[in-house]
C-alpha cells in the first residue's frame, strides 16, 4: 500500500493530489481510496470536501 499523503495529529489540512505527478499513478486507473484512522478511543467528527478536476 501505497501513501501518497500522509498526515498525524492534525486537525485541519488542505491541499491537492495531482495523481498524474504520481510514480504509481498508470492511466487506466479508475479510482483511489481515502482513508482516516482514529487511534483514540473517544469518537471524533470528520467533514470531507474534494473536486474531481479535468485534465
Amino acid at each position: 500500500m501505497y501513501y501518497p499523503v500522509s498526515k498525524k495529529g492534525v486537525t485541519e489540512f488542505s491541499g491537492v493530489l495531482n495523481v498524474s505527478e504520481q510514480h504509481y499513478y498508470f492511466k487506466e486507473q479508475e479510482y483511489f481510496c481515502l482513508m482516516w484512522e482514529n487511534p483514540h478511543a473517544e469518537p471524533v467528527s470528520l467533514g470531507f470536501e474534494y473536486k474531481v478536476k479535468e485534465k
